[in-house]
Formats: C-alpha cells, sequence, structure tokens
C-alpha cells in the first residue's frame, strides 16, 4: 500500500486512537484526525506539528466538507462513548452508530477504498450499566447496518478483547484498581474467577497499521479478534498489579456479585489473524509493569 495515501481517523484523542495516530504518523500516512472542539490533546500533544497531520473540529453534518477538502482514501474509526461519564442516550448513539453510518455512507458516494471498524468483545445480554449497555447496542447496531445496507466499501472490523495500557480512560478497571492498591484500601471484587484475554494497547494499534498494510489481499468483508489467544482471571491479574506495587490493599474476594449474565471467560479466536501478520507481542506481566510505570509517573 502507498503510504502517501490518506487516512481520516475518528478517536484520534483518545486512548487507543491516539496510538493508531502515533504509529500511522511514524509511517508517514497523512492523517485527518476528525475530533471534537473541546477533546482534550494531552495524549497527542507532541504530534501537534507533525506535517502529515490535519486536524478537523467536527461538525455534524459536514462530513462531505471532510472529503471534498481532503478525499481520505480509508477510514479508521476509533472514536467510543462508554457511557460511563454521564452521557445521554443521543450522544452515545452519535459517536457510535450515527457518526460512522454518516461516514461510510459519504465514503461510499466519494471513492472510499476501506473502512476499519473498532468493535467488542462485550455481548448484548451482558449485565452492564444503561450507559454501557447502550454503548455495546450501539456499536453491535452499526457493525449489523454497515453489513446489511453493502456499502460497497471493503470493510474491516477489529474485535477488541479487554485493551489495557499506559494514559488510558480513569474510569476502566486497571486504571482504577492502580489507585486503589496504591492507596492501601481495601478493595471489595467478585470471586475474580471470570476470565479476560488482556491486549496491550501497542499490539492493538499495531493491527490496525498491519491491516493497511494487507488491505488490497482482503476480503470485501473481513473479522479479525484482536487479543493473544488465552484468558487470564480477574484473580491473576489482581494478584500481579499487588505485587508490582508492593500494595499493602487487602483484596476482599466475593465482596460482591458478578454482573448478571457475566461472561466468565472470554478470548479471541486468533487463527484469521494470519492474513494480516499479526499477534499480540507483549506479554502480561510486562505490559502490567508499563503501565504501572505510567501511572507511578
Amino acid at each position: 500500500m502507498n503510504k502517501k495515501e490518506t487516512i481520516l481517523l475518528t478517536g484520534g484523542t483518545g486512548f487507543l486512537g491516539s496510538f493508531v495516530l502515533r504509529f500511522l504518523l511514524q509511517e508517514a500516512y497523512t492523517v485527518i484526525l476528525l475530533k471534537r472542539s473541546n477533546s482534550d490533546l494531552f495524549r497527542i500533544k507532541d504530534l501537534l506539528s507533525d506535517a502529515n497531520l490535519v486536524i478537523v473540529d467536527y461538525e455534524i453534518g459536514k462530513e462531505d466538507q471532510v472529503f471534498n477538502s481532503h478525499s481520505p482514501e480509508y477510514i479508521i474509526h476509533t472514536a467510543t462513548c462508554y457511557g460511563r461519564n454521564g452521557e445521554n442516550e443521543d450522544e452515545i448513539t452519535e459517536a457510535n452508530l450515527a457518526l460512522p453510518m454518516r461516514l461510510l455512507q459519504v465514503g461510499k458516494n466519494n471513492g472510499l477504498k476501506g473502512f476499519l471498524n473498532t468493535d467488542t468483545f462485550f455481548t448484548e445480554d451482558l449485565g452492564l450499566s444503561n450507559g454501557e449497555q447502550m454503548y455495546v447496542r450501539t456499536k453491535k447496531e452499526f457493525l449489523r447496518n454497515a453489513m446489511d445496507k453493502d456499502s460497497g466499501v471493503k470493510f474491516v472490523n477489529l474485535k477488541l478483547e479487554q485493551m489495557y495500557g499506559p494514559a488510558d480512560n480513569e474510569n476502566k478497571f486497571i486504571p482504577i484498581m492502580i489507585k486503589r492498591l496504591k492507596s492501601g484500601e481495601k478493595i471489595g471484587l467478585t470471586e475474580g474467577e471470570q476470565k479476560r484475554d488482556f491486549v496491550y494497547v501497542k499490539d492493538v494499534a499495531n493491527a490496525f497499521l498491519l491491516v493497511l498494510e494487507h488491505f488490497d489481499e482482503l476480503a470485501k468483508f473481513e473479522e479479525f479478534e484482536i487479543g493473544r489467544g488465552k484468558s487470564c482471571s480477574i484473580k491473576e491479574v489482581m494478584k500481579i498489579l499487588k505485587a508490582e506495587l508492593k500494595s499493602e490493599s487487602i483484596l476482599d474476594w466475593g465482596a460482591m456479585p458478578y454482573r448478571k449474565n457475566e461472561l466468565m471467560d472470554s478470548y479471541a479466536k486468533i487463527d484469521n489473524n494470519k492474513k494480516i501478520g499479526w499477534y499480540a507481542e507483549v506479554a502480561l506481566d510486562d505490559g502490567l509493569q508499563k503501565t504501572i510505570e505510567y501511572y507511578n509517573n
């Protein structure tokens, strides 16, 4: 793939998107970063002067203008609203469903070659909070709509397992636990037997790069499950974090119930990832140590 081609990136100021942006610029792609006018730029402040980066403050209904001005060949959609910060249904729907549908439609009308979508391993029947349920529902609805409408644009779905790493949102599990362990407080937990496929954010970001590099070889629709291909229990992860932090916190296992319809074991099916030559390189212990170092500093 010609590295001079232009990528339209959503969510580039966020946790995953900022790493994707960094990798794209390192590989000399031109990136149109579509962001909200009030987005916090702390994750990408060192990239703002890069000559290959164009920042566009997004306005609803102005998608045509973006394509007319910049003619992106590919969209990478990492923008996500989890509903964890009191966002209403309209805000969640806009980020996870309405925005990508408009971009896909406008892209179809303007010669878009490919759409790379960020999906989640969460399922709609998992007992989440109202906001998080809306997040999962809208993400899955976008995927169904994109498939049903057959836009004619090659579509790649990256289904992410339990991503973690430096500069994550502070209301996510691992940052919360690191903060609480550092304080030495007693922590009430479930029995901790539920297992997740913990995958380091830089490994995840690299998957998007490899999709672009192998794009011409891929089918009209492809899905890649992005994880290490093996799971680890919450109890094991907490023990690693506690040991690394030398925390005196008491872990009160069983103090909290499992969520309704709790998913007890999730891990990526990684066979299809051979098409793009991707596998997770960062071991869990190493990734957690790097994450702790970030929060310690």
